[in-house]
């Protein structure tokens, strides 16, 4: 329940803000780790009565970690699935070489690939190197964008970027600048053609998958 009751709060108070994301005049909402909670218990509370809560306009994307998970999210209520993890084979999910065949799963909600620029945790998880994931100069990102771009079919079709500034997973495309932090002995590595290099590269993938944009 306090899920709804956020919601309204959220679209209520931020809902009119430029920089509230809306598609079709509906707000989205990504919840992590939402499997943590039991399917039940969300079709509850997005679904009471079989029905979606009226006049609410929100659209819940739940977190899709196994091939199969599309069904489970479906009826629990979810509009969408989306990945998240920026590390390829990390989940079934985060799988590149699985988003077709898990799109076609999920033809009664959207699925939604999440893509990433690399990811290393060591900083904050010593024991998950095998999780490393290098950048190679960014061919890793053009790579995931592109696998990415093959599950769009429609103009309302969604990529989602893992992430922008999640440093302490290296995921981050933020501008920026080699820098030693001598308080957990960690070097932030320079980007290869200077601090813009993701954000630059983002808006060159975006332009290329996208028919219409914004220029931003």
């Amino acid at each position: 329940e306090n899920v709804y009751q956020w919601t309204l709060y959220i679209l209520n108070r931020y809902g009119n803000h430029p920089a509230f994301y809306r598609t079709d005049n509906y707000g989205l909402f990504y919840i992590y780790d939402s499997y943590q909670i039991n399917t039940d218990d969300w079709r509850a509370v997005l679904l009471p009565n079989g029905k979606k809560r009226q006049p609410i306009q929100a659209l819940y994307i739940g977190l899709l970690l196994k091939q199969t998970d599309c069904e489970q999210l479906l009826y629990s209520g979810f509009d969408g699935a989306y990945t998240y993890f920026a590390a390829d084979r990390f989940t079934e999910g985060s799988t590149m070489s699985n988003w077709i065949n898990i799109k076609n799963k999920c033809n009664s909600i959207q699925f939604i690939p999440s893509v990433g620029p690399g990811y290393i945790d060591v900083r904050v998880r010593p024991w998950n190197s095998e999780t490393f994931r290098h950048r190679s100069n960014g061919s890793y990102y053009i790579n995931m964008f592109q696998m990415g771009k093959r599950c769009l079919s429609s103009d309302d079709s969604i990529l989602t970027i893992t992430s922008f500034n999640e440093w302490h997973e290296g995921t981050q495309i933020e501008p920026s600048v080699k820098m030693f932090d001598p308080l957990n002995n960690f070097t932030y590595k320079h980007y290869h053609h200077g601090p813009f290099t993701y954000i630059s590269l983002t808006r060159q993938l975006i332009f290329s998958t996208t028919a219409t944009h914004s220029v931003f």
